[in-house]
C-alpha cells in the first residue's frame, strides 16, 4: 500500500498503469476500483467520520500527511482529462503555509496556469497565483546559493580520496576471496588424489568433500557478489556544486518546465 502511494504520488502513473507496476513488483494488485479507494481513503493517515462528523484517531499510521496530500493533487490533475497530457511544472513541489496540504496547478482558457491550495482539510484562506508569480517566489531561493571555491574543492577533494579507499577494499577484498577460491579447489584436488591413492577412507573422504563444496559454493557466491564500486560519485558531485553556482542566473533564462527540472 505505501508502495502504491509513493509511485502514484511522482505524478507518473494512473491506476491502470500503477496496478501494472504493482503487478511487476509485487505479483499481485487489487482491483482499479479498491485501488482507487485505497488511495483516497483518509483513514491511513488517522482521519475518520462517525455520523458526519470528523475526527482524528489514535491509532498508527504509515502514510504521512504530506504523502497522501501529493497523491490527492495528483488526483486533481488526472480527474481533469482535457489537461491530463498537459505539464504543470511546478505542480507536487509545493505545501500549503497556511493548511499543509499539497498546491497543485491548473490551466484556464487553455493557457494561462494558476496554483492553489488543494483545500483538502476545507476551505483555505491562501490566493491563488500565477505560474510567474511561483516561478519569481521559487526563483528567489535560489539567490543564496553561495559556495565558496575552497569548500568546492575540500570537498571534491574528500570525495577523491574516500573513493580511492572504496576501490582499495573492494580491490583487496576481491583478491582475497579468488585466493582463497583457488586453495580450497586445490585442496579438493589433493583429498581426491589421496583418496585415489587409498590414503583416506570413504568416510574422512565424504565429509572433508562436504566441508571444501560448501565452503566453495559460499566463497564463489560471495566473489559474484561483490560489485565494482561506482566511480561517477565525484564526477556527480562536481556538477551539482558547479550548478549551484550558477542556478539562479541559470534559472532566470529558462522556461517554467527547465525551471522546475532545475529545481528539483
Amino acid at each position: 500500500m505505501k508502495r502504491a502511494y509513493e509511485l502514484y504520488a511522482t505524478g507518473r502513473y494512473s491506476l491502470k498503469t500503477l496496478r501494472k507496476q504493482l503487478q511487476e513488483e509485487f505479483g499481485k494488485v487489487p482491483a482499479r476500483s479498491y485501488l482507487h479507494y485505497m488511495l483516497t481513503n483518509t483513514h491511513y493517515v488517522g482521519l475518520f467520520e462517525w455520523r458526519g462528523v470528523p475526527y482524528r484517531g489514535n491509532y498508527e499510521t504509515f502514510i504521512s500527511q504530506e504523502l497522501f496530500d501529493r497523491v490527492q493533487s495528483v488526483f486533481t490533475g488526472f480527474n481533469k482529462p482535457k489537461y491530463r497530457n498537459v505539464e504543470i511544472a511546478f505542480r507536487g513541489r509545493m505545501t500549503c503555509k497556511h493548511c499543509g496540504c499539497a498546491m497543485t496547478g491548473e490551466r484556464k482558457k487553455g493557457k494561462y496556469v494558476y496554483y492553489h491550495c488543494t483545500g483538502y482539510h476545507g476551505k483555505c484562506p491562501t490566493p491563488w497565483f500565477t505560474e510567474a508569480e511561483i516561478s519569481s517566489k521559487l526563483g528567489a531561493l535560489l539567490k543564496d546559493i553561495r559556495i565558496p571555491g575552497e569548500i568546492v574543492a575540500k570537498v571534491i577533494d574528500s570525495l577523491q580520496r574516500d573513493q580511492e579507499r572504496v576501490q582499495h577494499e573492494f580491490t583487496a577484498r576481491k583478491e582475497r576471496l579468488e585466493k582463497e577460491l583457488d586453495l580450497t579447489r586445490r585442496r579438493q584436488d589433493e583429498v581426491y588424489k589421496d583418496k585415489l591413492d587409498g590414503k583416506i577412507t570413504e568416510e574422512f573422504w565424504n565429509r572433508q568433500m562436504s566441508q571444501l563444496t560448501a565452503n566453495e559454493q559460499r566463497t564463489a557466491s560471495a566473489l559474484a557478489a561483490a560489485t565494482e564500486p561506482l566511480d561517477d560519485k565525484v564526477l556527480t558531485v562536481a556538477r551539482t556544486l558547479e550548478l549551484a553556482q550558477k542556478a539562479h542566473s541559470l534559472y532566470l533564462t529558462q522556461n517554467t518546465t527547465e525551471q522546475a527540472k532545475l529545481l528539483s
